[in-house]
């Protein structure tokens, strides 16, 4: 079993000890697993699950200290863990007639006028996260990637965008990735508040000035009460995500292949591209990089059926020439 990141381990943690809590046998404990109408949820509750009914093969394998396993859980038998990974291991996916449709963020922005990035930036609600949201719309970076060590420098007329990607695994996600942005002409508006803002940070040696994290969770809440109060996103307004399907919009309304829209993603195949904006939704008002680079090569999709691939000799990723 590939090991998860940290936060993904903590919020693992929460949701086993969650389900456990007053279920004296494993099929208790699927139950109410299974009261979810989320597929999504589902799968994050069994992976919590046979993560941490599993625990003492991590501490055999030095992935996991046993420090770090919550009294709780060092108290269930072996007999009850053993059960846990028998029964989630065969429980099948919500049925998909009792599953509740997936919230669609791109439905969300449907409607929005064309320049409803800038209108949020502009909201008071949003003047403490200006350079983060200026920074999530010309990089369609995740929220949770600011603290991951997300570096940016001015070099002339181009500025440079370095990334460490989150959802990292052995054979997918990028672990880096760089996005250089031309600066000469037209930069609109967030590039322009970005090399303003950048340029009067701290640098390290490199000239590399690292931005802050911030609490992800208030920055999409701070994006959907501004939403809201503009009539944007309909009943659930928008989220700090909906920047990235509009970046993603933004690359391919350019042209962008394939190969280049996941890296810039921060994937490592293109299979999940479709379920990122398309380039009928670009609304203006987004700036595209002019190169773009990551770790690992990315995998072409079957479902591509090999179109919109002009460039397809030109792909690179760092590393590679």
């Amino acid at each position: 079993m590939t090991q998860p990141a940290k936060k993904t381990t903590q919020q693992y943690e929460k949701v086993f000890i969650r389900l456990i809590n007053g279920c004296s046998s494993a099929n208790e404990v699927l139950e109410k697993a299974r009261q979810t109408t989320k597929n999504n949820t589902w799968f994050c509750y069994k992976a919590a699950v046979l993560f941490w009914s599993n625990y003492r093969e991590h501490v055999a394998d030095e992935a996991l200290e046993l420090s770090r396993v919550p009294t709780e859980i060092q108290a269930l038998s072996q007999s009850f863990l053993s059960d846990l990974i028998t029964a989630f291991q065969a429980a099948p996916p919500i049925p998909k007639e009792t599953r509740k449709p997936r919230h669609s963020k791109r439905k969300d922005m449907r409607g929005a006028p064309s320049n409803w990035r800038e209108l949020l930036w502009d909201e008071p609600g949003l003047k403490k996260y200006r350079l983060h949201y200026a920074l999530s719309a010309v990089t369609g970076c995740r929220p949770g990637e600011f603290g991951e060590g997300f570096l940016v420098k001015v070099i002339k007329n181009y500025i440079l965008f370095g990334i460490k990607g989150l959802k990292v695994r052995a054979s997918s996600g990028q672990p880096a990735r760089v996005l250089i942005h031309k600066l000469a002409g037209a930069r609109g508006p967030f590039l322009s508040e970005i090399v303003l803002t950048v340029k009067a940070l701290p640098k390290n040696n490199q000239g590399f000035v690292t931005i802050d994290s911030i609490d992800t969770k208030a920055y999409s809440a701070a994006i959907k009460r501004a939403s809201l109060r503009l009539g944007l996103g309909g009943e659930t307004g928008l989220s700090a995500y909906n920047l990235r399907h509009s970046f993603a919009s933004d690359l391919k309304a350019a042209g962008k292949t394939p190969e280049e829209i996941a890296r810039a993603l921060g994937h490592a195949s293109t299979k999940t591209q479709s379920c990122y904006g398309h380039a009928g939704m670009s609304k203006g008002g987004g700036v595209v990089p002019v190169l773009i680079q990551a770790t690992r090569a990315v995998k072409l999709h079957p479902i591509s059926n090999g179109k919109n691939y002009p460039n397809r000799n030109q792909s690179r990723h760092i590393g590679r020439p």
